[in-house]
């Protein structure tokens, strides 16, 4: 989850890292993070790292290493449910 705080500072919030099955879905749904209420949340980023992929970490990592794709998705407000796919 990508935040704003008061002072316009981009924050970077993470929830639960989820296991994928074979064919690269979650195999449960993906929750988000507790985001405080002096966030302002704009967009979240689905990270999966598929059974090709090698060791990844958000910030360092290329998000077009193999077997990971990065989906960044534009938000107004949280979502109502978690990510499933």
């Amino acid at each position: 989850m990508l935040g704003l705080d008061s002072g316009g500072n981009i924050k970077a919030m993470q929830g639960p890292i989820i296991t994928l099955d074979a064919a690269g879905n979650f195999q449960s749904a993906a929750e988000f993070p507790v985001v405080p209420d002096t966030i302002a949340a704009f967009a979240y980023i689905v990270c999966k790292n598929g059974s090709t992929g090698s060791a990844w970490t958000f910030g360092t990592s290329n998000w077009n290493a193999t077997g990971m794709t990065a989906t960044p998705v534009s938000i107004f407000g949280l979502p109502a449910r978690p990510v499933t796919s």
